[in-house]
């Protein structure tokens, strides 16, 4: 059995979340990883994020980053 601590130290987890955000409402959906980041969107222009922290979220799907790559051809801060 791992625990976050863990997965921390072995996988470099921050706080042992496999998504990398914390299951609280502030961070779900379109939310993801922050409200300022929703939608793939930085501050940096032309910087679009689409790791498993971002909507729709981590796992085997690999959503987050096509649809980080469709915001980026659509030339849109984010889609959904």
């Amino acid at each position: 059995m791992l625990t976050p601590a863990d997965l921390e130290r072995d996988w470099h987890l921050t706080g042992g979340q496999l998504h990398h955000v914390e299951p609280a409402l502030d961070q779900l959906f379109v939310m993801r990883p922050t409200a300022s980041a929703a939608r793939y969107a930085t501050a940096v222009p032309g910087l679009l994020l689409g790791g498993s922290g971002c909507h729709a979220g981590g796992g085997l799907t690999c959503d987050a980053g096509l649809l980080a790559a469709t915001a980026a051809l659509r030339g849109t801060r984010g889609s959904r």
